[in-house]
């Protein structure tokens, strides 16, 4: 009904939460043909970070009442990764770049603000983090400040 006036501007909260699987994608690419025929603007609020990533080329993330991170999401993937190392070893890039650390037995994993002067020890396997991966490693780092 929100869309049957061609509105520039729609605000979502939790549209998804009480779908099944089908109608969530039914709903998802509804919002990308209104997005993609009428250009309109559409604002998603959701908890569930993996639907976004088909969708969102937009990202606020909030947590404790801040703006942790906002941008276009290509470039904030461009300008992070995912490091994955050995346990507990020294810090492939500088501990400033960190914003997020997963130690297990064999494994650390990294999850780093790789700006342009940012080295990176290249014995480290190194890839670009998903949406979900770079939404949730902010929000633990977030999480970790409060605690």
């Amino acid at each position: 009904m929100a869309l049957g006036t061609r509105p520039r501007l729609v605000l979502l909260d939790e549209p998804l939460a009480d779908l099944d699987p089908v109608a969530r994608g039914s709903v998802l690419a509804a919002l990308a043909e209104e997005r993609q025929r009428h250009g309109t603007t559409i604002l998603l609020s959701s908890h569930v970070l993996a639907e976004l990533e088909q969708v969102c080329d937009h990202l606020l993330l909030f947590a404790g009442g801040q703006v942790r991170l906002a941008g276009d999401v290509r470039e904030l993937i461009a300008g992070h990764a995912v490091l994955s190392g050995p346990p507990r070893g020294c810090l492939p890039v500088p501990a400033d770049a960190v914003v997020d650390a997963m130690h297990h037995d064999r494994r650390t994993h990294l999850l780093v603000a790789t700006g342009p002067g940012t080295p990176v020890d290249r014995s480290w396997h190194r890839r670009p983090p998903t949406l979900t991966q770079l939404a949730l490693g902010y929000l633990r780092a977030a999480h970790e400040e409060v605690a």
